[in-house]
């Protein structure tokens, strides 16, 4: 252990009016490591000030002092910063050593030691950065100069300044470390170290040396270091099944309100979530998507007629891509377009518990049809699909029925309400050849005519799964008809050239014909009612709005009365309470049969959904049907909508109760 005592003086700002102050006291090896590193930023300082203002430049060599010439330019015209200084860097501090003690260790004497020649408690050290004054500089410091090597004829030249930029570098020879001892009066290897690193200007900082040995408070403002990222905790998401959270914060992001409609159904845990008849702009769509993604609750999203647009859409597509727990989609009533549906598409490509879809009433058109009929070929959980009333031509009806050649999981299709004509109707026949698992298929409101009727018809002869077919408003006449009802029963039909044709046995496992305000003609229609009463699987004939004559109405009447089986006819002549109690006949019929396998009946599911007493909810119902029997959603729409009889979506059990007839 190696201590010295030593006695250092300074100067304070203002010499002439503070006398000298003198400190002794007892600095460890430790220490004196600390102290070298704020001398050497304190060296750096005053050999920059010197080299300023002694300007050395003007005693160089021609060649040297034309190399200088950017720096003399750079100082040129400023003051000297020496005659600016502080008083104490002008005469610099005296540290004088008083004593020194070595201790030493006996088990390893040979290490770093001192001897007690070496080192005289009366001998005066300089600070070796600033020039020494007329008064301080004596004879020992002239035998350090006296015991350097002789210069260099290049370096005599030079202004003999005692600086550290000056002086001749001097590299003492490596000692092995257990011979050697440290000098009072070699300096060099000091110089040598603090001239091998660079003279960075440092900020002035307020550390003390008892922050430098004990470290510093990582909140202080001197903490700077790489570390400090390790302090950084992105914030704490709270666990919200609701969504709530989620939602109000991204409201916050964008700038938005939250509704408060959107917090209490997202707060109700419920599984179903409906908002109607709002507007959602694009913020407002990304915050309800990004809550809707964070809740564990819904599994039924309608958000119809809300005023959705393409990017709107995009968000709700995004938030579908990754949800596992909506299984119901409605997006109907929006202005969904051309990018709307390609996100769609994505979605149904990686969405695999989505089963029913509905896109009714938006502006999609031929490329957004190809673009699903793609992703329709490969989905494998999409049940029912619903994209009537939109701009969907020949080419999106050949597209679909492709699609439907390789699907094998679509059982309800709608594509009423569009622009399909005859193209559409040969496309759609061929697929219907082929695909086996479509249940129900609505072509209503299009184009079809007589040739895409008779084309249907010959596809039906051949296809025994589908049960519920839709043709109303396809202009479609007695050729038409007759070519529907030939696939339908069989049997001999007319051809174009007036000649008969046997047909054979049919496989038609049709059970509901809707063929409203269609010109069907008188031959038609009467081909029609004995397809009926003979077919048996056919029970439902619609042809409300189709003129019939006098004839017509007692043959329909004589079908009733005469049928052994139950039949349904809607046709035109019927007052509006035998066309309401026709309706609900036909609705609680196809209800039973279907609840048969759970041996209840329609009246006991009312009864158990009506709790307040004023009757059952149309949504409730559908929902009930949904899960627990095999019908469509085409099937179900039609059975349920024909027991609403006032049209207030409210299902009444006594009017069930009066018609059941035992049913």
């Amino acid at each position: 252990m190696l201590s010295y005592m030593i006695k250092s003086s300074s100067y304070g700002p203002f010499e002439d009016h503070f006398s000298r102050e003198e400190t002794s006291e007892f600095i460890s090896e430790r220490a004196m490591t600390v102290l070298s590193r704020a001398a050497k930023r304190n060296v750096c300082k005053q050999q920059l000030m010197l080299m300023k203002s002694s300007s050395p430049w003007k005693q160089m060599t021609p060649r040297e002092n034309a190399r200088s010439a950017p720096e003399r330019k750079r100082f040129s015209g400023k003051r000297s910063l020496a005659s600016s200084a502080p008083p104490m860097m002008r005469q610099p501090p005296q540290i004088t050593i008083e004593e020194a003690s070595v201790e030493r260790n006996e088990d390893n004497d040979d290490h770093i030691g001192i001897e007690e020649n070496e080192i005289s408690a009366q001998d005066p050290i300089y600070c070796a950065s600033a020039p020494p004054t007329a008064s301080s500089l004596n004879t020992t410091v002239e035998n350090v100069w006296e015991a350097r090597p002789p210069m260099t004829p290049r370096q005599q030249t030079l202004p003999q300044y005692p600086n550290l930029l000056t002086r001749p570098k001097y590299q003492p020879v490596a000692k092995p470390l257990h011979q050697a001892r440290p000098s009072t009066t070699d300096w060099d290897w000091v110089r040598s170290k603090l001239l091998s690193r660079d003279s960075v200007k440092r900020p002035e900082s307020s550390m003390t040396f008892d922050d430098f040995l004990n470290g510093l408070d990582p909140d202080s403002d001197e903490y700077d270091t790489d570390l400090e990222d390790a302090y950084y905790t992105e914030e704490h998401e709270p666990y919200d099944p609701t969504g709530i959270w989620h939602y109000e914060k991204l409201c916050k992001i964008k700038g938005t309100v939250p509704a408060r409609q959107v917090v209490e159904k997202l707060g109700n845990k419920h599984i179903q979530f409906r908002l109607n008849h709002r507007y959602i702009g694009t913020k407002d769509s990304e915050a309800l998507a990004n809550g809707l993604k964070n809740n564990d609750f819904i599994e039924d999203l309608d958000l119809s007629d809300n005023c959705l647009s393409d990017r709107g859409g995009q968000h709700v597509a995004k938030m579908m891509r990754q949800n596992r727990q909506v299984y119901r989609l409605d997006l109907s009533s929006n202005c969904l377009q051309c990018d709307a549906g390609r996100y769609l598409a994505q979605m149904l490509l990686y969405n695999r518990h989505l089963t029913t879809l509905c896109l009714k009433k938006n502006k999609l058109g031929d490329k957004e049809a190809l673009l699903l009929a793609e992703v329709l070929r490969v989905n494998r959980s999409l049940k029912s699909l619903d994209i009537s009333h939109n701009q969907l031509g020949d080419n999106a009806g050949e597209a679909f029925s492709a699609a439907l050649m390789d699907n094998k999981t679509l059982r309800s299709f709608n594509l009423s309400w569009n622009s399909l004509c005859k193209r559409a109707a040969a496309a759609i026949a061929r697929a219907l050849d082929i695909n086996t698992t479509l249940f129900s298929l609505d072509l209503s409101y299009n184009g079809l005519g007589d040739d895409g009727a008779a084309l249907l018809g010959h596809a039906l002869r051949e296809n025994s799964t589908l049960r519920f077919l839709s043709l109303a408003v396809n202009h479609i006449c007695g050729y038409g008809a007759e070519q529907l009802a030939t696939g339908v029963s069989g049997g001999m039909i007319m051809t174009r050239k007036k000649k008969k044709a046997k047909m054979g046995r049919t496989k038609c496992g049709l059970q509901y014909l809707n063929l409203d305000r269609n010109p069907l003609g008188i031959r038609g229609i009467k081909l029609l009612l004995q397809r009926l009463s003979k077919e048996k699987t056919l029970k439902t004939l619609s042809i409300r709005e189709v003129v019939l004559n006098d004839d017509l109405l007692k043959q329909i009447r004589t079908l009733k009365t005469t049928s052994s089986k139950e039949i349904t006819l809607l046709h035109e002549g019927q007052d509006q309470v035998e066309q309401t109690e026709a309706s609900l006949m036909r609705g609680i019929r196809v209800l039973n049969t279907s609840l048969e396998s759970l041996h209840v009946k329609i009246i006991d599911v009312v009864n158990a959904l009506d709790n307040r007493g004023i009757g059952a909810n149309v949504s409730d119902l559908r929902n009930v049907l949904a899960e627990h029997t095999s019908l469509t959603e085409l099937e179900i729409e039609y059975a349920v909508k024909s027991l609403d009889i006032n049209n207030d979506d409210i299902v009444q059990y006594k009017d069930i109760a009066i018609h059941c007839r035992g049913s």
